[in-house]
């Protein structure tokens, strides 16, 4: 926790304020004002800062804020507080220290107070520091403030220093006694030992090695280390290289260990039983990564197995296939593919599918699922632009019709809706519809101007709805009924 000097204008650097929807990006272009700016001082109520500017962006999301000698006019923790739109809240802890706390442990301009305030657990007053002579209990060993022993010794010290001294003045018999009954003949070699340690010391190398162990074992060991380095260079580098297992070995073999005991699937990190290594990011036409999305890769004629991978925290995932005519498909929450990437294998490949970052909105009751679903053309899988397709509500179980808590009966008014520039439609149901059947109509002009109608239906299931009550129509498997 930072450090503030009480009632003294400072500037904080507050931060990042990151994207409310990916909780990545970072907000450059924030108005904070003064009332956005809320302080808490010491645990007390929340109120706006008294310091009128308005804070700035300094970079990466990060903005300063002015605050004046009101704002850190309370002793304690200081909580700064900025809810803006568009970003995730941002807060963080203060603890506001008096001047001389301050300028000692950060300013290093002033000591930290250390006064004497109790002598033998009672508070020091004017004159309460025993004067006492040597010997009395609880007094001091010298009278008087100081005792200078050089040039004006005093009398009373030098004495109580005299006759402590003067109590060894035949010499402590009885410690030296004690000494000499503790010290038996083992005990005695033990000392003996330390002496003669270098000669020991001697004998054992001279026994390994011979006379002149000195310079002969280093001599000798010189003589090793060099057959060794010897031995090491005359390695044959790429047959080493050539007989290490490769990456698809690896992986294959961490796939057959792991599976074999827990289950089927793709443990090595990787997909793919071919020789050519690629490389797949998922990122924006700006630069954005997105991890934990998953990219699907088939051949172009998708007659042959696929493989589906999540990105890793670089957006990046790695495929092992053969040579030939492949194609990659990203697909997320949140996330609008922008086509499938086509490519040919010949060699190590890097591919980068981009996609869009898309908002799907949000219920507006709690009562409430959001349906939502992405249209996309099966030539090219490019996305239906606005108004590209209209979805409408046909029928729906009639049990599903009924809410016996609310003594309601829905009808169903036949509302269209329509797809928007990135092909996503989306209305709202009521929650009383999980666990019932809905189908919907969806109608689009072909290439050909041709009006084409199909009609699919799928249960609601709230087991399929996410953290913000919002359900893809995909994830609850619709099938086609006309």
């Amino acid at each position: 926790m930072d450090l503030l000097k009480q009632s003294t204008a400072a500037t904080l650097l507050i931060g990042p304020f990151v994207d409310a929807t990916d909780g990545v990006t970072a907000e450059d272009a924030l108005t904070i004002s003064q009332a956005d700016v809320r302080l808490s001082k010491n645990g007390g109520n929340m109120a706006q800062k008294n310091e009128a500017t308005a804070c700035t962006h300094d970079e990466l999301g990060y903005y300063t804020c002015p605050l004046d000698t009101t704002d850190t006019g309370t002793l304690g923790v200081l909580k700064v507080m900025v809810s803006e739109a568009g970003a995730l809240p941002v807060w963080q802890e203060y603890m506001v220290v008096p001047a001389a706390v301050y300028d000692s442990i950060v300013a290093g301009s002033d000591k930290l107070p250390v006064d004497a305030q109790e002598w033998q657990s009672v508070a020091i007053t004017s004159g309460s520091v025993p004067a006492a002579v040597a010997g009395a209990t609880g007094g001091l060993a010298l009278v008087g403030s100081k005792v200078d022993l050089v040039d004006a010794p005093n009398a009373t010290g030098v004495g109580v220093i005299q006759a402590g001294l003067s109590t060894y003045a035949g010499g402590d018999t009885a410690g030296t006694t004690t000494l000499l009954s503790r010290l038996t003949a083992l005990r005695a070699g033990y000392l003996d030992n330390l002496s003669a340690g270098a000669v020991a010391l001697e004998a054992t190398l001279t026994a390994i090695k011979g006379a002149g162990w000195s310079t002969e074992t280093l001599a000798a060991m010189k003589v090793v280390l060099d057959a060794a380095a010897a031995d090491v260079a005359g390695l044959d580098g790429a047959a080493m290289v050539a007989a290490a297992p490769s990456a698809v070995d690896i992986a294959t073999q961490t796939d057959t260990t792991l599976s074999a005991t827990h289950g089927a699937g793709t443990w090595g990190g990787a997909a793919g039983s071919g020789s050519r290594t690629v490389v797949v990011t998922v990122q924006t036409s700006g630069g954005t990564v997105y991890a934990n999305v998953p990219v699907t890769m088939n051949n172009q004629a998708e007659t042959g197995t696929s493989y589906t991978l999540l990105t890793d925290s670089l957006g990046q995932c790695t495929f092992y296939l053969t040579d030939g005519d492949w194609r990659a498909i990203a697909a997320g929450t949140n996330l609008q593919s922008g086509g499938a990437t086509n490519y040919t294998v010949n060699g190590p490949e890097t591919v980068t599918v981009t996609v869009t970052a898309v908002t799907v909105p949000a219920t507006t009751s709690a009562a409430n699922y959001l349906l939502y679903g992405y249209e996309r053309k099966l030539e090219a899988d490019a996305a239906f632009g606005a108004s590209g397709v209209t979805v409408k509500v046909l029928s729906v179980d009639s049990t599903g019709q009924y809410d016996a808590a609310a003594n309601a009966c829905r009808r169903i008014m036949g509302t269209s809706y329509t797809t928007d520039a990135n092909g996503l439609w989306s209305f709202e149901v009521a929650k009383t519809l999980a666990d019932r059947r809905l189908k919907l109509q969806f109608v689009w002009t072909d290439a050909a101007s041709i009006v084409q109608t199909e009609e699919w239906q799928a249960t609601i299931l709230a087991s399929a709805a996410n953290g913000s009550d919002q359900i893809a129509w995909a994830d609850l498997s619709p099938t086609k009924t006309r």
